[in-house]
């Protein structure tokens, strides 16, 4: 089994599974080996399809392996939730952010199911601000949708971070929905998962 040398060391990939060859039939094909793509092959494969994946080089080798694998429910987009209600209004953020949940519980679900904790570490996210009132109504924000946050002004701050560079922050300490973990043990897992569901993987296609 060859290992394919990378300028990382938060994971060592390897080179599991064949490359394809010839012409093949299926109902889907799904590219890219990354956790979006390997979430689309587990729903087909619980679907009962016969699908197929095609990976570049190998499971988990492009941003998602190399990624920090912080899992908060803070985030629903790049833009923060006070943003997104002001531009979508607050039925349709809810709806991004309870998305965004329940693919946390679904990854926690894989884990289990599998048997291997994937380096999981629960603990709290600190969202970090430099603006108090940017911060206050980011807070409120969350607390509109259901997400659960403490407040921190920049005295409570010095209990989790010794800096004066921010002004506020919000403490997310639902251990079961703000975690970290290895993302590449987790894309290997979900490629394990699918396979056992009679989906098909190649890698270097």
């Amino acid at each position: 089994m060859a290992s394919t040398q990378i300028d990382s060391d938060w994971y060592t990939p390897e080179d599991l599974r064949l490359g394809l060859e010839e012409s093949i039939d299926c109902d889907y094909v799904v590219l890219g080996g990354g956790i979006s793509g390997l979430s689309a092959l587990l729903t087909l494969a619980v679907a009962g399809t016969h699908s197929v994946l095609l990976e570049a080089r190998h499971i988990g080798s492009g941003g998602t392996g190399a990624s920090t694998a912080i899992i908060t429910q803070a985030a629903g987009s790049e833009q923060g939730a006070r943003e997104m209600i002001n531009q979508f209004g607050l039925e349709t953020t809810t709806k991004i952010f309870g998305y965004v949940t329940e693919g946390i519980r679904d990854i926690r679900n894989v884990i289990a199911q599998k048997e291997k904790n994937c380096d999981l570490r629960n603990q709290g996210y600190l969202n970090l601000f430099q603006d108090r009132k940017a911060a206050r109504e980011e807070h409120d924000a969350q607390l509109q949708m259901g997400n659960q946050n403490t407040f921190l002004d920049s005295s409570k701050l010095q209990d989790y971070l010794r800096s004066s560079y921010y002004q506020a922050g919000l403490l997310f300490a639902d251990p079961g929905l703000n975690y970290v973990l290895n993302p590449y043990m987790l894309v290997r897992l979900m490629a394990e998962k699918a396979e056992d569901l009679c989906a098909v993987i190649y890698e270097h296609t």
